[in-house]
């Protein structure tokens, strides 16, 4: 079944021509508990500049996907990235999981490399996630998440 033109999935427009249409969107990353207090003063940083990317922990291309790519960050969907994030405790490369919530400028996404789509916007409807190119600065985050998805974190601006 097609969604309809308006509606509404983690506050995401469901249509690829809504989301093409966004400027700014709110999206999620999961990652490592123990990161938090780098990412609140250095931002979210691509894989390559922290060295290397957490399919490499979990045993390489163990979900069969491709590198990821270089200079970008993956975001998705709030379910879609704590799923993500539970699969650093599943194999012991964490203990602690958070997602974090950011508005992020649609210019600077990219398609997920897995999807096989075109654009961003076909890419996250096919599989709930795409690429941030470059660095995202610590102003972009809204709010921060544990795995029992209360907030652990909020920016002083933001409402509840």
């Amino acid at each position: 079944m097609k969604a309809g033109k308006n509606e509404m999935k983690n506050n995401i427009p469901l249509g690829e021509e809504e989301l093409r249409n966004l400027e700014m969107i709110v999206l999620y990353h999961g990652t490592n508990g123990e990161l938090v207090d780098n990412i609140l003063n250095k931002g979210l940083l691509p894989w390559n500049l922290v060295g290397g990317h957490n399919w490499d922990m979990l045993g390489g291309d163990m979900f069969g996907f491709y590198t990821p790519k270089i200079n970008c960050v993956y975001l998705a969907t709030f379910d879609r990235a704590l799923e993500y994030a539970n699969y650093l405790v599943q194999d012991g490369v964490s203990k602690d999981v958070v997602v974090i919530e950011l508005e992020v400028d649609t210019k600077r996404l990219l398609p997920d490399e897995d999807s096989n789509e075109k654009t961003w916007s076909e890419s996250f409807l096919k599989v709930g996630c795409c690429a941030h190119k470059g660095i995202i600065d610590p102003g972009k985050i809204k709010r921060i998440y544990g795995a029992d998805k209360r907030i652990v974190y909020q920016r002083n601006n933001v409402a509840t």
